[in-house]
């Protein structure tokens, strides 16, 4: 009876380590999609973004408040208070008494601008 028993819980522990390496890998490949699809969409767009590459900021972590109203100014279709918006909640840190604000944040808050939507899931972070 025992050994019937173990027998038992080694096949569902063996059923159980296959059930979670095939999850895993399900997942990595759905993430690996969405990936892939936001590089196509992102070689799709026509948007310019070369003057945010171009910009060069005080710090390397990212924009102050005042670099962000002079990088807005190369986009003048964009307003403030729609950057605003698009930047949303964002995770920033202070640098000599600076907000600062990551470029990957900026940037994406300049591509749903100009491209006038909503972030998508994947986009957050």
């Amino acid at each position: 009876m025992f050994q019937i028993h173990q027998s038992i819980f080694i096949w569902l522990s063996v059923f159980l380590i296959i059930f979670c390496i095939y999850l895993f890998y399900y997942l990595i490949k759905e993430e690996y999609k969405a990936e892939k699809n936001n590089q196509l969409e992102m070689k799709e767009r026509k948007i310019n973004l070369q003057p945010f590459l171009d910009f060069k900021t005080k710090n390397k972590q990212g924009f102050t408040n005042s670099e962000i109203l002079k990088l807005l100014e190369k986009y003048p279709d964009i307003k403030v208070k729609d950057f605003n918006k698009a930047m949303g909640v964002h995770t920033c840190m202070m640098i000599d008494g600076e907000i600062i604000s990551y470029h990957g944040d900026v940037q994406l808050a300049l591509i749903l601008c100009l491209e006038k939507r909503e972030p998508k899931s994947y986009e957050w972070d």
